[in-house]
This record gives C-alpha cells, structure tokens and sequence, in this order.
C-alpha cells in the first residue's frame, strides 16, 4: 500500500475528514517519525502495530570490499563504511494476525 492508498483508505473510513485532512496528518506523522527516528537510540511504538528503530553501525573495511574502495576511489578511500539498518517488530495483536492468514493459507 502506498501513501495515496493509505489516504484513500483511511478517508473511506472516516468519512468525516477529507482526503486532504488525512494526507496532511499523515505528512506530519512522518515529519515527527523521522525528526525522533533521525536522533541515536530512539524508536517509534504505534499501539497494535509495532515497534521501529534504527541502528547505525560503523564498519572496518576489509578484503575485498577494501579493494573495491580503493580500485573506485584511490588512496583516500574510507577505512569505515556507515551501514543504517531499519528493525521493525510486529505488536502482538499484528504478529498474531499475520499468523492466522499463514495458517489459513496452509490448510
């Protein structure tokens, strides 16, 4: 589901709102998921949905990624490489209902 879905879909559900209502709640919800997620060791709990965080790691470069640094870049090629990594995990209530379908599918 993209943006314009989840808007679509929300203001279906709340016909009270309109389409422009939802989309600008939802441009600021991101605007603050990313202001939190942006700053080291903070996360984003949404009730019955999940948890995100995001990790930053440095890593050493070594063997054949050194090489590829330093065939595109020369001497100066960095000794670290910044590796962003997402983690999402499911609340229960989504984990469970993931689960479901799946059980569903294999019977």
């Amino acid at each position: 589901m993209n943006h314009q879905q989840l808007v679509t879909a929300i203001a279906r559900r709340l016909p009270h709102r309109s389409k422009s209502d939802v989309a600008e709640v939802l441009e600021v919800m991101v605007e603050i998921c990313t202001e939190q997620l942006s700053q080291p060791d903070q996360v984003i709990q949404i009730a019955d949905l999940g948890r995100l965080s995001i990790d930053v790691h440095q890593l050493q470069v070594a063997g054949a990624v050194r090489k590829t640094l330093a065939d595109q870049h020369g001497p100066d090629h960095p000794d670290t490489l910044t590796r962003i990594v997402g983690r999402f995990r499911p609340a229960p209530q989504l984990r469970q209902a993931i689960e479901t379908i799946y059980k569903e599918k294999v019977n």
